[in-house]
């Protein structure tokens, strides 16, 4: 019983230790108008029947878009913005590739008009756009 008791302790440590260091692997970067998100490919089906998981909050995703143009020094920034994202994923060799995932736009002036980054998702609602970016034709085949 001991022994059970031990190995399940062992996989249960490793497991919150893998997941540790990927506690933000989604990056973000800018140049000139276009914002790109590179995060890897939510999973589905792991945790739950067609539940999708993200090792990447798209709320966190939208939210740091949202705040680099609201800052006091980012009110400059005018015209519309397009983001690129890419899913990080690994080819059948098993090596680290980028996949276009896909685009939008937004401008720029419109998103500073919303009080915060709960508001602004009326305009765009990043959790869903990278939903349908992971999944067009649904979870499970059917939407």
């Amino acid at each position: 019983m001991k022994t059970i008791l031990k190995v399940v302790f062992s996989i249960v440590i490793a497991f919150a230790a893998s997941n540790f260091n990927d506690a933000f692997a989604y990056s973000i970067s800018t140049n000139d108008h276009v914002i790109t998100v590179k995060m890897e490919h939510p999973t589905v089906g792991l945790r739950a029947l067609n539940a999708v998981a993200w090792s990447d909050d798209p709320d966190d995703i939208g939210r740091d878009i949202y705040d680099s143009f609201v800052g006091f020094f980012d009110s400059r920034k005018k015209g519309t913005y397009t983001v690129k994202v890419y899913w990080e994923i690994k080819d059948s060799y098993g090596r680290d590739k980028l996949e276009y995932a896909g685009s939008y736009s937004f401008s720029a002036q419109e998103l500073r008009k919303y009080e915060n980054y709960r508001y602004s998702k009326n305009y765009i609602n990043v959790p869903n756009i990278l939903f349908q970016m992971a999944f067009p034709n649904g979870v499970g085949g059917s939407w």
